[in-house]
């Protein structure tokens, strides 16, 4: 197409509608091109919480719910709202009375059958700022690119995810389900610089933002999102990455290698608690467990198929969903690239890597940062394909 022509369209677009032109996970990507407007992110905070503070100055408000109604409590007064929106400079809420989480943006706290939900109505640049050091690590100077790779993987994944929540009133959650996003009080001067050099960049491919799925460790080789049982698109590949001496990247991570050991009954009375979160269907009541044996596993050697022999037949645990059938005392397992044996009365599983495996190693992008490789070259190896594109223009 033209350029002038593209831009008569564009001018001829904005003139009548004024309109900003958005996207959410099954929509097209159009880049916001218009000035000093950039995009905001809703963040869920909390969920069906019975009661929560905040701060309002030096003093300390409750909150909490009645049906639909909001009820604050401020020293001896208590007032009654059915929605509450704080915007100020120091805005803090807390499960207790102890505040650590300083947000930018707004909060808006609503009710719904007594339970509270808070919501961070905020700038996805800010938003930013509360991910990558929690995502990544506060690194130094020597891993600033690595901290570029981030917000441009963070930045990426908010604005596809934007929508894509929509029935449940926000964009994301501030935790794994989503990124990990804990407010503003642990960003440094290297993270915010890291943030402002990239602004607005994001990853495309046929122009749209990418699924920019990221885990910590990889143990040297990444997977697709086979392991979720779902089409891969082909800028995630199962990809080695190691160095040119076969060590792989992330070798520095604590979880390269790590063991995991369970008593027989242990593990049954485990996997009989885990069969759902699992997604094991058709497994009868057992009592103990006979064999467990690895029938497949995928490119980056995670696990595709688990199979279980029980007094009471049989049964199979796929892909990433098998680290939840190990799950005890709320952990799962690190990963699902392990080897499994019965050592006595012990189930030893010895494996690799933290994490699904899928897209960037975060822990790897970090050595090749350290190493000398740039922001560019590390994205396009973990996404390859892609290109590097602004998502709104100031």
């Amino acid at each position: 197409m033209p350029k002038s022509f593209a831009i008569l369209i564009f001018l001829c677009i904005w003139a009548f509608s004024g309109l900003l032109f958005a996207f959410d996970s099954t929509t097209n990507f159009t880049p916001i091109q218009q000035k000093n407007i950039s995009k905001k992110i809703q963040v869920c905070l909390f969920q069906n919480e019975a009661k929560l503070y905040t701060l309002k100055g030096n003093d300390t408000l409750e909150i909490s719910a009645k049906e639909s109604q909001i009820i604050i409590r401020e020293k001896k007064k208590t007032k009654r709202t059915s929605t509450l929106k704080i915007s100020h400079s120091l805005l803090s809420i807390s499960k207790t009375k102890k505040f650590s989480n300083f947000y930018p943006g707004t909060l808006v706290i609503t009710a719904n059958k007594g339970k509270l939900t808070v919501i961070n109505d905020v700038d996805i640049e800010e938003y930013l700022r509360g991910v990558v050091p929690y995502e990544i690590g506060k690194l130094d100077k020597e891993r600033f690119e690595a901290l570029k790779v981030q917000a441009i993987a963070a930045r990426t994944y908010a604005y596809r995810h934007l929508g894509s929540r929509k029935a449940l009133g926000f964009d994301v959650f501030a935790d794994t389900r989503d990124q990990v996003y804990n407010g503003i009080s642990g960003a440094t001067p290297l993270t915010d610089q890291a943030i402002q050099e990239t602004k607005g960049e994001i990853l495309t491919y046929n122009g749209e933002p990418i699924q920019a799925y990221y885990h910590s460790t990889c143990g040297g080789h990444t997977e697709s999102t086979i392991v979720w049982n779902q089409e891969s698109p082909p800028y995630l590949k199962a990809t080695p990455d190691l160095q040119t001496d076969g060590t792989p990247w992330c070798s520095e991570s604590s979880y390269m290698k790590w063991e995991r050991s369970f008593d027989a009954k242990t593990l049954a009375s485990l996997f009989k608690r885990n069969l759902k979160e699992a997604n094991v269907k058709n497994a009868k009541d057992f009592n103990s467990i006979r064999n467990i044996i690895i029938e497949d596993t995928h490119k980056g050697k995670r696990i595709a198929i688990l199979s279980v022999m029980t007094n009471k037949g049989s049964f199979s645990a796929r892909g990433d969903k098998i680290r939840w059938l190990f799950k005890k005392d709320g952990a799962i397992l690190p990963s699902s690239a392990f080897t499994i044996k019965k050592q006595g009365s012990e189930w030893v599983l010895k494996g690799s890597g933290f994490g699904h495996g899928i897209g960037m190693c975060q822990m790897g992008v970090r050595a090749r940062a350290k190493a000398g490789q740039n922001y560019k070259d590390i994205l396009e190896h973990y996404y390859p394909g892609v290109k590097i594109e602004q998502a709104f223009y100031e």
